[in-house]
């Protein structure tokens, strides 16, 4: 059994601004916000990003809480399902969805794109390949595209800050 986890961070936005853009209020303190079992739940900003623990699927799978969350700023999503070596992470400027990646293992692993993904693609898709030939790397790819978004401010594979997680109430 692998990890499976979600998350969005969102830049220059407050929790207290999130809560009013997804209608939700707070609710108690979460110990592990990056367990699958973890409610959604939101952090105080850190360097400017404010995190998003949504192991539940209640945001990041979301179009129209993405879009909502993004306008006027932006916002990366990113989710991992290890057992499957599945991991995709996501973009959004000013409401609207920018470029979407995808890493799915199997036979032939491989990477698939929406939109207008960043050019640092090729040259990291291109690394993670000429890695262990035994291992997938590719799964990493959207994780790296996470933390050169946020300017590496957010850790793409590990976004979570240390504490301060409270439950997000969805009404």
């Amino acid at each position: 059994m692998g990890f499976a986890t979600g998350y969005v961070a969102v830049k220059d936005l407050s929790p207290e601004e999130i809560l009013t853009r997804l209608g939700a209020t707070l609710g108690e303190t979460v110990a592990e916000p990056d367990l699958s079992t973890a409610p959604t739940c939101v952090a105080p900003a850190t360097n400017g990003w404010t995190v998003i623990g949504d192991s539940a699927h209640n945001v990041w799978d979301e179009p129209d809480h993405l879009t909502a969350l993004s306008k006027g700023t932006t916002l990366v999503t990113a989710y991992m399902e290890e057992h499957d070596m599945y991991a995709h992470a996501e973009l959004y400027r000013d409401g609207r969805r920018v470029w979407r990646v995808v890493s799915e293992s199997g036979e032939d692993p491989q990477l698939s794109t929406e939109g207008t993904p960043p050019e640092s693609l090729a040259r990291l898709a291109q690394e993670a390949e000429a890695e262990d030939p035994d291992v997938d790397h590719l799964f990493e790819v959207p994780f790296a595209l996470v933390t050169e978004a946020t300017g590496n401010e957010v850790d793409g594979g590990c976004p979570w800050p240390e504490s301060g997680f409270r439950e997000l109430l969805f009404q």
